[in-house]
């Protein structure tokens, strides 16, 4: 569904405040890069909420000696990415945003990549969450590319997911590469949330420690009306993956989080039958036991 919008005339006094709130986990060189690129957005009334979320690894601080303008939290344990964003969210509600810019540490900025995700959500009054595009951030001396990572997502409420449209084509290949459009699922790694949605329908849920999190957030707007809208203009890249170990523990934490979406948002008959039906589909499989004791202790 395209968008419709219209350039709203904003004077300098009259550009909405914006919080971009950043959470870091040991990713501290990742996190200076991202600062540093913050530096340069062009938008002039933002303010950047830096959220450590009690890093066992030294040079936090250091980062945050050498980026004064940044408004620095230090949780107290890891509240995991839901938990520690909102620390990050509440505190900038309390300062006054008009919106608030959940970016992932392992990302840079474009420039201008707040000026047309701003305009679209002054324009667009049932927007409860704006995503631009995600390129990606390669190591290995290679940097920013234009290869795409994100350009709107799909939501699929049968098994608990999101895909990524656009994945590894070329920016300006992807259909519609200029279009403003309404598209079915957000991503946390870069996404801009109204003041007034997040005192409406709540923060990220905590019930999630380490991603679902922006699926249910997605599922939970559109069931209440809000628009989740992809502004092509909008650009970040995204190195991705580097809080994920991909371990045991970590799979089993997938599984359950997939669990727990699936049991909040359907109602109790059809989570039964969706839940005897995944869990016979991964026997199938061949699931490790350990991952298919997530699933029977709920059935």
């Amino acid at each position: 569904t395209g968008v419709q919008t219209c350039a709203l005339p904003i004077s300098k006094i009259d550009y909405p405040l914006v919080y971009v709130v950043v959470l870091n986990w040991n990713g501290h060189e990742d996190t200076r890069a991202c600062l540093q690129s913050l530096r340069g957005c062009q938008y002039p009334r933002f303010r950047v909420v830096l959220v450590d979320n009690s890093s066992p690894v030294p040079g936090v601080a250091a980062v945050v000696a050498d980026f004064p303008e940044v408004i620095f939290i230090k949780n107290e344990k890891n509240l995991g990415f839901a938990g520690g964003n909102n620390v990050g969210i509440l505190a900038a509600l309390r300062a006054g945003a008009d919106y608030v810019y959940l970016l992932n540490n392992d990302t840079v900025v474009d420039p201008a990549f707040l000026d047309e995700l701003v305009a679209v959500a002054r324009s667009h009054q049932r927007a409860g969450a704006l995503c631009g595009t995600i390129l990606e951030l390669r190591n290995g001396g290679e940097g920013k590319t234009h290869t795409v990572s994100y350009a709107g997502g799909r939501l699929s409420r049968v098994r608990g997911e999101m895909t990524h449209l656009g994945v590894g084509r070329e920016l300006g290949d992807c259909e519609d590469a200029e279009s403003v459009r309404e598209t079915g699922c957000i991503t946390g790694c870069g996404v801009l949330l109204p003041s007034r949605v997040l005192t409406g329908a709540g923060l990220l849920d905590e019930d999630f420690f380490f991603g679902t999190e922006d699926i249910e957030l997605s599922w939970r707007l559109l069931e209440l009306g809000w628009r989740l809208v992809y502004v092509p203009k909008s650009l970040i890249w995204h190195r991705g993956g580097r809080s994920r170990a991909y371990s045991p523990s970590e799979v089993r934490l997938a599984y359950a989080s997939k669990i727990t979406l699936m049991r909040k948002r359907l109602s109790p008959p059809i989570f039964g039958t969706w839940l005897l039906l995944f869990t016979a589909y991964m026997t199938l499989a061949g699931t490790p036991r350990a991952v298919l004791q997530i699933g029977r202790a709920h059935v």
